[in-house]
């Protein structure tokens, strides 16, 4: 559907929430995305503003959006992100702040964490580990963190975790995890 199908009218500077009943565990991302519209001339003042909040436990992020670039009854895509830092229970949350704000199609999602890189040196090669959460990724090195090669060492893979040994290549050589 188009944007502004079904959207939602925030008329009153009173905020709209609602508890996601869903559980973030601290590490993880949580992205809310939604769109904004722009009243057309006809509602009378068509710049408005509108706030956006995404809460986790006792973290709260708010970030205020207007409209003021946006073309009369246009619509444009915002997102909100926070990283939760303990667990608790997801709350979003939007408040008009001026004038006639106009809200549709709100997603919220969330990722975990990237696994933590364990690095050992044995006999010259480096060992490489990782937890079980971090199934589907893999090595990328690079020498001058703009360009990344993928690492293909065999990976191993048991109820400790995921493993890898290879021989570095270079003297100076940086590592990550990624999918």
């Amino acid at each position: 559907m188009p944007d502004g199908t079904n959207c939602c009218y925030l008329p009153a500077t009173g905020p709209i929430s609602q508890y996601l009943q869903a559980t973030i565990n601290a590490g993880e991302t949580v992205t809310l995305n939604f769109c904004q519209g722009r009243a057309n001339d006809y509602l009378g003042t068509n710049i408005s503003s509108l706030s956006a909040a995404i809460a986790v436990g006792n973290l709260s992020i708010t970030t205020n959006f207007d409209d003021s670039t946006v073309a009369p009854g246009a619509w444009v895509a915002r997102s909100l992100s926070c990283t939760a830092l303990t667990n608790g229970e997801l709350k979003v949350s939007f408040a008009n702040m001026a004038n006639n704000s106009f809200l549709d199609n709100v997603t919220a999602s969330s990722v975990p964490p990237p696994p933590q890189l364990g690095i050992a040196v044995s006999n010259g090669n480096l060992l490489f580990s990782w937890g079980l959460e971090g199934e589907g990724f893999n090595v990328y090195s690079s020498t001058n963190l703009t360009l990344w090669t993928l690492e293909n060492p065999g990976l191993v893979t048991n109820f400790q975790g995921i493993s890898a040994t290879f021989a570095p290549r270079y003297s100076s050589q940086f590592f990550r995890l990624q999918k």
